[in-house]
C-alpha cells in the first residue's frame, strides 16, 4: 500500500536542521537581549560583563538582524517543502553517505530522474537522525521536484 503524503509544519520544524537552526538562533538572540535587560550583565571569561545602553542597542540590532534573516530563511524553506509537496514525484534512491557531526547530521543519497543521475542530501536534526537509523546502501523513497530535479527530500522524514 502506498503511503499517503501530508504537509505538516510540525514535521518540517522538528526534522529539518536548517529550520531548527533558524528558530534556535532567533530564540537565543532574544534570550540574550532580554537577559541583559533584566539582569544588567552577561557572563564572560573575566566574570560578569556589565551591560551599558550601547551594549543593549547592539544586542537589539543583532536580535533583529537574526530574526529577519531567520524569517526569510524559514519562508524559503517552507516554500521549498510546499513546492515539493504540491508537485513532487516519488523516486527511489540509495543512501550514499552519512555524515555524523556533533552539531549537524547529513544523509546524502543518489537517485535517477529521467535518466539523469543526481546526488543530494538532507541535513537532519539530531533526534531525527538518531530515530531514522539510516545505513549506507539503504533504499529510500524520495520526493523530487520534476521542474527542478536536483531538489529532493526523503519522503518518510518530511511528508
Amino acid at each position: 500500500m502506498k503511503k499517503q503524503r501530508s504537509f505538516s509544519l510540525g514535521r518540517i520544524f522538528s526534522n529539518d536542521y536548517n529550520s531548527d537552526l533558524a528558530t534556535s538562533l532567533t530564540i537565543l538572540s532574544w534570550f540574550f537581549y532580554i537577559f541583559a535587560i533584566l539582569f544588567g550583565h552577561l557572563p564572560s571569561r573575566q566574570g560578569l560583563l556589565v551591560i551599558t545602553e550601547l551594549h543593549l542597542q547592539y544586542l537589539l540590532k543583532i536580535a533583529i538582524f537574526i530574526t529577519a534573516f531567520a524569517i526569510i530563511s524559514l519562508f524559503r524553506r517552507l516554500l521549498f517543502f510546499h513546492t515539493l509537496y504540491k508537485r513532487g514525484v516519488e523516486v527511489t534512491g540509495n543512501i550514499y553517505t552519512i555524515l555524523d557531526c556533533d552539531f549537524r547530521h547529513r544523509v546524502e543519497y543518489k537517485y535517477q530522474y529521467q535518466n539523469v543521475d543526481y546526488w543530494r542530501g538532507n541535513a537532519l536534526t539530531r533526534s531525527t537522525y538518531n530515530r531514522s537509523n539510516f545505513k549506507n546502501g539503504d533504499e529510500v523513497i524520495l520526493v523530487v521536484d520534476p521542474q527542478n530535479p536536483k531538489w529532493a527530500v526523503i519522503r518518510d522524514i518530511y511528508f
